[in-house]
């Protein structure tokens, strides 16, 4: 009486109706009733002894093989994104790929990105005073009508009556009140 090949494995040997044993599907195959498939594509993988193709979890990408016959994957690491069992580079300074994501994040305003190349990003911190962050990137404030503290996204006015100081001229920190020394001496006139 003919036996069952099982699940995991393919049948070997003499022709496809005189099957005489069986083995043990490899890896980047799976194996059902008797019958040996490549795996499929990046988004799957296959161990050794496989009855059906595994999807690869969201945040990793598929390793081992060629893209039809994965055998494992592998966590995505930091500056990239996984989608679909494949590891892309995280996509510019705009955004940041702390690892095991399958999607990049946005670089919020007032930050910028760090790590990695432009590329490959991996995180992010808050912008210096003298300059502003949009886009995960820095910018230098601006002129001396201007300034900008830590964190921040856009240049700020000097509002009447003040003046900017720290830094250079095109990278104002903070701001200060006229005082009537200043009105006199300082280089920029503080309108009020």
């Amino acid at each position: 009486e003919p036996s069952t090949v099982p699940d995991g494995s393919y049948s070997t040997g003499g022709t496809s109706t005189t099957r005489t044993g069986y083995s043990t599907c490899p890896a980047g195959y799976y194996c059902t009733d008797g019958v040996q498939a490549s795996c499929g594509g990046d988004a799957y993988y296959c161990p050794t002894g496989s009855s059906s193709r595994s999807g690869v979890p969201s945040g990793s990408y598929s390793t081992g093989g060629t893209s039809t016959t994965r055998t494992s994957y592998a966590s995505c690491p930091a500056g990239y994104y996984c989608s679909s069992g494949v590891r892309n580079d995280c996509g510019g300074n705009e955004f940041y790929c702390p690892g095991g994501g399958s999607e990049p994040a946005d670089v919020p305003d007032g930050r910028y990105s760090t790590g990695g190349d432009p590329d490959t990003r991996t995180g992010h911190a808050e912008c210096p005073a003298g300059k502003y962050c949009t886009g995960g990137v820095q910018i230098d404030c601006g002129g001396e009508e201007v300034y900008c503290p830590a964190g921040s996204d856009s240049p700020t006015p000097v509002p009447d009556g003040q003046y900017s100081l720290g830094g250079t001229s095109t990278t104002r920190e903070e701001i200060a009140e006229c005082t009537v020394w200043c009105w006199r001496l300082c280089v920029l006139s503080c309108a009020g």
